[in-house]
């Protein structure tokens, strides 16, 4: 694991193509602030729903 400080504006296009052939899409943006610690693997628990295909 590392890690870093961040203070970054961001604007994202995010796709999620699931194993379940589901595909969900969401746009965001903003600026981030803090410390970045990254690994090999990110899981995600709960994400919503958008746009769902």
């Amino acid at each position: 694991m590392y890690s870093d400080e961040i203070s970054t504006d961001y604007e994202a296009d995010i796709e999620l193509q699931l194993e379940n052939g589901k595909v969900y899409r969401y746009k965001g943006n903003g600026r981030y602030k803090g410390i970045n610690a990254r690994m090999e693997r990110i899981k995600v628990k709960d994400a919503g729903v958008y746009d769902v295909q």
